[in-house]
């Protein structure tokens, strides 16, 4: 019994080896810690890429009416351009106001008759993100679905 106590106190003592263990007990955890915020920065900077993107087409829409379909395509093609997406992420629409209404119609028509319609543009993109740690089993891709409506006649 002597002999394990000694044992265990030289062991106890020794503290050569210390660092190593330590290193490999904490550089895993740092580098998963580095690898979630460098996910995190990637999710941030696409959202805002997004965003300009939709703030660049609303821009365009209101320097020129898109009143046309070669306009309304101009605008879905600087977008495409800007974001890498395709054309089945990039939905523009054109939708409408009613003066008493809170919602957005999809034709004048449905307005009541002697009220003041307004003409928005729908710009809508969708996108989806998958983070490095969704392969571990832990959680799952983040979807955008950012949209802006911008006002174009009234």
């Amino acid at each position: 019994m002597n002999a394990i106590r000694r044992l265990y106190a030289a062991i106890r003592q020794d503290t050569k080896g210390a660092m190593l263990i330590e290193t490999a007990i904490v550089a895993p955890v740092l580098a998963m810690l580095s690898l979630g915020a460098f996910d995190v920065s990637r999710m941030i900077a696409r959202q805002s890429e997004l965003q300009s993107a939709l703030a660049e087409a609303a821009q365009v829409a209101l320097a020129s009416k898109p009143d046309t379909s070669a306009k309304m395509d101009t605008i879905e093609d600087i977008i495409i351009a800007s974001t890498g997406l395709t054309d089945a992420q990039v939905t523009l629409t054109t939708v409408y106001r009613c003066e008493s209404g809170s919602g957005y119609v999809t034709a004048a028509a449905l307005c009541p008759v002697d009220t003041q319609v307004w003409q928005y543009v729908r710009i809508n993109l969708t996108d989806s993100f998958t983070p490095i740690w969704t392969d571990f089993g832990v959680g799952s891709p983040m979807n955008y679905n950012l949209t802006r409506a911008v006002l174009v006649a009234g």
